[in-house]
């Protein structure tokens, strides 16, 4: 927050996104500026995400909601359940654990801003 308080100041910053899982940042950062549902953009997984920043609202991609994603609490998430989060092949080679898997955003809403 430093780094940005401080380009936001010299006038400098034009653009800036700071993402993260709807949780505990609202307590510190505030209501964000945008909420959006991973599999808005292509993605595979239930998980509200949080953007704050400035930057353009993106066009969804998705209208409908795949019939593989289920919302429900202990129930399969990605067709596969949670233990096994689907990883994008670009990052097949870093051997991510679930919780890096499930970091990683949507190529989709990165483009969209």
């Amino acid at each position: 927050m430093e780094i940005i308080w401080t380009a936001r100041e010299s006038g400098s910053l034009k653009w800036w996104a700071l993402e993260n899982s709807v949780g505990f940042l609202r307590h510190f950062l505030g209501i964000p500026n945008y909420t959006f549902h991973q599999w808005w953009f292509g993605g595979d997984n239930v998980k509200p995400t949080d953007v704050w920043g400035y930057f353009k609202e993106p066009a969804r991609a998705v209208r409908k909601k795949p019939e593989n994603i289920v919302t429900s609490i202990g129930k399969k998430s990605n067709g596969r359940g949670w233990a096994k989060p689907n990883i994008p092949k670009e990052y097949a080679y870093m051997k991510l654990g679930r919780a890096a898997a499930r970091a990683i955003t949507p190529a989709g809403i990165a483009r969209g801003m």
